[in-house]
């Protein structure tokens, strides 16, 4: 009887093998991300003193992934892990040598934001303020308007579906919006049939979840 193989971690090795059918698949726990978040989160309190509420379990994951022939990643994404994604201008890996990775011009990442936080509530200011700051430290095209008083919610509400509708065809990179309604929910899953990430903010817990 055949002996079907699987690994923890990854590799180019390992996934060669999984390639060449020599193993069926690997674990990944994305060892990327447990170096680029703890130094993001580790800063965002050094400079403000906030943390992000812990999971249930108080553990945050960066994994697991289960790759296998199916989905297994490409050589330029291997390259990418290896290498740590070079921002522009900078083309090189850790190592100091010139990456075979494409550095990422974050210049032309464009993300949106519609939020149901209107001009006059001053709950919102902060959100806006921090979000132009995130924008302008990462250094991303941030699109995020803020609607004026509207004569009812379902007024706002359509009007929050259509923009977020015009973003997601417009082709931003990214979206984050307040759920604060059914209308919400059908622009959104527009959105993610545009293959648009989406992420919710502040209202819409239960509808994100569906909406996985």
């Amino acid at each position: 009887v055949p002996t079907k193989m699987g690994t923890f971690d990854t590799s180019a090795s390992i996934f060669d093998l999984i390639a060449m059918q020599r193993m069926e698949f690997a674990i990944d726990q994305y060892n990327h991300m447990q170096g680029w978040a703890p130094v993001h989160l580790a800063a965002l309190y050094v400079s403000t003193g906030f943390v992000l509420a812990p999971p249930p379990d108080g553990v945050y994951l960066s994994g697991p992934a289960l790759f296998t022939q199916k989905n297994s990643i490409t050589d330029t994404l291997r390259i990418c892990t290896d290498d740590a994604f070079p921002v522009c201008p900078t083309r090189n890996g850790p190592d100091g040598l010139p990456s075979d990775c494409p550095c990422t011009d974050r210049k032309k990442i464009i993300i949106g934001g519609v939020v149901h936080g209107i001009t006059t509530d001053g709950f919102w200011d902060t959100v806006f303020a921090a979000a132009e700051q995130g924008a302008e430290d990462m250094r991303i095209d941030l699109q995020f308007d803020r609607f004026e008083p509207q004569q009812s919610n379902e007024i706002l509400h359509r009007k929050m579906s259509a923009k977020i509708l015009s973003l997601c065809q417009g082709g931003v990179d990214g979206l984050f919006v307040t759920i604060s309604s059914e209308v919400i929910v059908e622009a959104v899953k527009k959105c993610l049939e545009l293959d648009i990430p989406v992420m919710s903010i502040n209202a819409g817990f239960a509808e994100s979840k569906e909406l996985k």
